[in-house]
């Protein structure tokens, strides 16, 4: 685990700068996606599931890593775990489809299943204890569970007779509100439990 003395790292993690950078990786997502899905076509494969935990992943992980660059020792591990968490379930979609049983509308599944593992493998970057990683994996299981959550609701609304004109601005500014109030809930979750983990010594 990455060790500093923990009034300093305390002093050091500031929500509200977690909560800013962890915003900006939300909407950073959508662009990193569709960068590597770009890339991947460009290679001959085509529908597959990765490149979003792959785009996603390096854009949170990324911001997340720069939000605690003063409090861990190795910030660029928080990009590679939050990166490899977020991919290894879409990628287990894209196998199970290969073989020939694919899984229909399991997306918000996997990013659930991401927050699991992303929870796994950061736990033993910010805590010591057995109780604090449970703890964390608790919560990133849950912010990401709430961002699923945020994307299912925005993406089951019906706004197909809203999608000309001004009704069709209207209906991407809901889009986007419902769907980024995702970013607001996973950085106020997981915030408020580095916090507790940092102030209670790990």
């Amino acid at each position: 685990m990455e060790h500093v003395d923990t009034p300093e790292e305390l002093r050091r993690f500031k929500l509200s700068r977690w909560l800013k950078y962890t915003i900006a990786g939300w909407f950073l997502c959508i662009p990193a996606i569709l960068l590597v899905s770009g890339l991947i076509e460009s290679i001959g494969l085509s529908s597959f599931n990765f490149p979003v935990g792959v785009g996603a992943g390096t854009a949170m992980g990324g911001m997340q890593a720069l939000a605690l660059r003063k409090v861990l020792r190795y910030p660029s591990r928080w990009l590679f775990t939050t990166a490899a968490g977020l991919t290894v379930p879409f990628l287990f979609l894209d196998l199970i489809r290969l073989v020939g049983h694919p899984l229909a509308d399991m997306i918000y599944l996997a990013a659930l299943s991401g927050g699991l593992l992303v929870g796994i493998f950061q736990a033993t970057l910010i805590a010591e204890l057995e109780q604090a990683r449970a703890r964390w994996i608790l919560a990133s299981t849950t912010a990401w569970g709430l961002t699923a959550g945020a994307l299912w609701l925005a993406d089951s609304i019906p706004l197909q007779g809203l999608s000309k004109g001004s009704h069709g601005i209207i209906a991407a500014l809901v889009y986007l509100l419902i769907a980024g109030s995702g970013s607001l809930l996973l950085g106020l979750v997981t915030g408020k439990a580095l916090t507790r983990t940092i102030s209670n010594g790990r």
